[in-house]
């Protein structure tokens, strides 16, 4: 699913519960994604397994960065 930057992103993850939420580019505006959670490193929020990361453009871009989602956050999440 994609997701406008205008959407209030809290609501749709209530109405959808997914398992498992990669987030690129999201600018948040609350107080948890504020507290420095690291790029392509999973952690749980309300039972959800999420993934922050840059854009999609940034990581066309950027082998590095693709090789960090891969192996950081992709593999672990889903035993690969």
């Amino acid at each position: 699913m994609v997701i406008p930057n205008e959407a209030n992103v809290f609501e749709l993850i209530n109405q959808q519960v997914p398992d498992c939420l990669f987030l690129f580019d999201i600018q948040m505006e609350s107080d948890f994604f504020k507290s420095g959670k690291p790029l392509y490193k999973p952690f749980t929020f309300n039972g959800i397994k999420m993934v922050l990361a840059d854009s999609l453009q940034e990581l066309s871009a950027n082998k590095e960065k693709r090789l960090l989602l891969w192996n950081e956050a992709i593999k672990p999440i889903f035993k690969i």
